[in-house]
């Protein structure tokens, strides 16, 4: 059954793929510098957007650091943050003892617009975006998965499977 709603579920989302997923400028924690994220491609990527006042993010961040761990041979992993305030999320990272592939964006950033969408409430369209939010690209930067499941359901990996054979 759990395959059956993989495949329902890649099927449903690959309308949405083939557009580049932008990948802007952002700081990096690792090299205490900004980076051209583009420039880091190498191999398919999952992109797990998050924030440190995201309790839901810090909920699937294991789940991700799993996966990340399980498939480093195929698989990279950026962790970017949409937190306003670069220091908090430092000090946060330095807690956790974290360093590999953690970025932040701006607020501005182009990412933002890529993962709005637009609802409708009280007659009125509303933008908005919520995280944590994952999205796997190609090494060209082609995303193959917009909207990926949380981490934790196990469905995000079966996903990820599917794309690395």
């Amino acid at each position: 059954m759990k395959k059956f709603i993989v495949i329902v579920y890649l099927v449903a989302v690959s309308g949405l793929a083939q557009e580049k997923f932008p990948l802007p400028n952002a700081y990096s924690l690792e090299e205490n510098k900004e980076v051209v994220l583009k420039d880091k491609l190498n191999k398919v990527t999952l992109i797990d957007l998050w924030a440190t006042w995201c309790q839901p993010c810090i909920k699937e961040s294991p789940y991700v650091e799993e996966i990340a761990t399980k498939f480093s041979d195929q698989l990279d992993v950026f962790y970017i943050s949409l937190d306003q305030d670069k220091e908090k999320w430092k000090t946060y990272l330095k807690k956790k003892k974290s360093k590999n592939n953690h970025f932040i964006v701006p607020m501005d950033s182009e990412i933002i617009t890529y993962i709005s969408e637009v609802f409708e409430e009280n007659g009125k369209e509303v933008v908005g975006w919520s995280i944590p939010r994952f999205i796997l690209i190609n090494k060209e930067g082609t995303t193959l998965i917009k909207f990926g499941p949380p981490s934790s359901s196990g469905l995000l990996e079966e996903m990820i499977v599917g794309y690395l054979q």
